[in-house]
């Protein structure tokens, strides 16, 4: 989002740990129930609806929890959404850096599944337990029940779920989905020393697997293009004081989340949206520039309802404005007949015109890792930007003008949206520069 806005943020924000442990459950004090708005939840038998005033993309049960039931059924399905290419990378480490997912792919793994894949997945997990009973070595058991679930239906349908729609003539509304992470540390030192490290050791994924690669420095991130189905991977090289300060600064409610590596951590407006299936936007950022990312999320299940967060003056607040009003409700009506035209092929990529520039890598099954390149000697013609090692993607200079605007320093990100908001840089100051946040 254009960061010449300054944001509203909910001084009173609660941030809540949504697996507990050890069973990997839902906490039992946080309700995640799908609701309707203006109903009360205990009506529980509501049959299977789609709020008058609002039309989903696609209809929910009331009463129905609204997220995966469990940890385990996350990790999984994050695990086939990043195809494992991010594992080494978690923890809180010796200088106190920490790496954090966010964004769209963390919010793909977290909504709740289609009836016939949780099916599936009780199916798998009867065959795990027996297993888990041969009288072998539990080295030897693991072994066989990962080559198991590799080869398991749920493995292979839910990857079908991330990057296709079962049974429809276009692509999942997730499938072109980037994999965006942001660090926080204590200095920036640290903070580039973690980002190396946490490159690195992706790369080694990549290389350990035979997948080709590249790094690419952009103005907000470095990010590490392959090709389908390997999706661009954005590590955010503008950094964070915590893990809040990031979650603070979210614009849309159904992102205020991270994954941890171990668990998810949501705050209470996440958690309203995803029980709402809805997005609460204050209507000082309901403006021409935020419709389109408005619209991306719309297709992914969420409506947009605008609001007075106190920062108008207006004699007619913005929020009654007809215009407002008109985008809020027509958004909603007009998504079923937009959704269908995304994609008019299932070969073809789509390309979303969001409110920053991005770079739209050529991910589909057509294309390969020279079609890859090719595209970003295209786009990224400076030297430098396109690169095999980290350290040498980091020493882009800063100012470098690009096809996506200006290279930011490697900075704490108040400072760098402290010169947007000031003027001195005519960029966009978002976190991302591609397909995601």
């Amino acid at each position: 989002m254009n960061n010449n806005i300054i944001h509203y943020l909910n001084e009173y924000e609660e941030f809540h740990t949504v697996y507990q442990q050890p069973d990997g459950y839902i906490e039992k004090n946080l309700n995640f129930i799908n609701q309707l708005l203006g109903y009360d939840t205990k009506f529980r038998h509501y049959p299977k609806v789609s709020d008058p005033y609002l039309t989903y993309v696609r209809s929910y049960e009331v009463g129905k929890t609204s997220i995966v039931p469990c940890y385990d059924l996350f990790q999984r399905s994050f695990h086939v959404f990043s195809n494992g290419l991010l594992d080494g990378i978690w923890g809180l480490d010796q200088e106190g850096c920490q790496v954090f997912c966010y964004g769209g792919s963390v919010l793909a793994c977290l909504l709740d599944l289609p009836l016939g894949l949780m099916r599936s997945y009780a199916n798998l997990r009867r065959y795990e337990r027996l297993i888990d009973r041969f009288p072998f070595p539990s080295y030897y058991n693991n072994g066989v029940k990962q080559e198991y679930s590799n080869k398991h239906s749920f493995t292979v349908e839910l990857r079908k779920h991330f990057l296709e729609a079962a049974g429809q003539d276009r692509n999942s509304s997730f499938s072109v989905s980037d994999i965006d992470l942001f660090i926080t540390a204590p200095s920036i030192s640290a903070a580039i020393a973690k980002l190396e490290h946490v490159a690195n050791t992706i790369a080694a994924n990549y290389t350990r697997r035979q997948i080709p690669f590249r790094f690419v420095r952009t103005p907000n991130s470095v990010t590490i293009v392959s090709a389908y189905p390997y999706r661009p991977i954005q590590i955010i090289s503008i950094f964070s004081k915590s893990m809040q300060d990031q979650l603070n600064r979210t614009d849309l409610d159904c992102l205020a989340h991270v994954f941890t590596g171990d668990n998810i951590i949501a705050s209470s407006r996440c958690i309203r949206s995803l029980n709402l299936r809805a997005n609460y936007i204050p209507s000082h950022l309901f403006i021409a520039e935020q419709r389109q990312r408005i619209f991306k999320y719309a297709t992914r299940g969420f409506a947009s309802i605008c609001y007075d967060s106190n920062h108008c003056q207006h004699a007619e607040r913005c929020d009654q404005k007809m215009e407002n009003f008109d985008l809020s409700i027509g958004i909603q009506r007009q998504i079923d007949k937009l959704n269908t035209r995304l994609r008019p092929h299932p070969l073809q990529p789509i390309t979303y015109s969001i409110e920053y520039l991005t770079a739209n890598y050529p991910f589909c099954k057509t294309k390969t890792f020279d079609d890859t390149l090719e595209f970003l000697h295209q786009h990224f013609p400076q030297q430098g930007l396109i690169c095999t090692d980290i350290h040498d993607a980091l020493l882009v200079p800063q100012d470098l003008q690009t096809s996506l605007g200006k290279i930011k320093p490697l900075d704490w990100n108040f400072n760098i949206w402290k010169k947007s908001i000031d003027g001195d840089n005519g960029d966009n100051g978002d976190n991302g520069d591609d397909n995601e946040e």
